[in-house]
């Protein structure tokens, strides 16, 4: 059973999630790629989750993974 998804609920989880995926997905901190708080919460607002904000992101830069 897949536990529950709580990004959903705020916007600090939410954020909290895209900087960890990027971070184990990419290496990168949220210095490192300078999204706006703005976009983030466009993404949260469009009900987009972190993992496809990510993904969307790495493939827009052509970005590498590292896991």
């Amino acid at each position: 059973m897949k536990s529950k998804v709580i990004y959903t609920k705020s916007i600090h989880y939410y954020r909290a999630g895209v900087k960890r995926i990027f971070e184990n997905r990419y290496g990168l901190t949220m210095e490192d790629i300078s999204l706006s708080d703005d976009f983030i919460f466009q993404a949260f607002e469009a009900k987009e989750s972190p993992e496809q904000l990510v993904e969307w992101y790495g493939e827009k830069y052509d970005l590498t993974r590292i896991r």
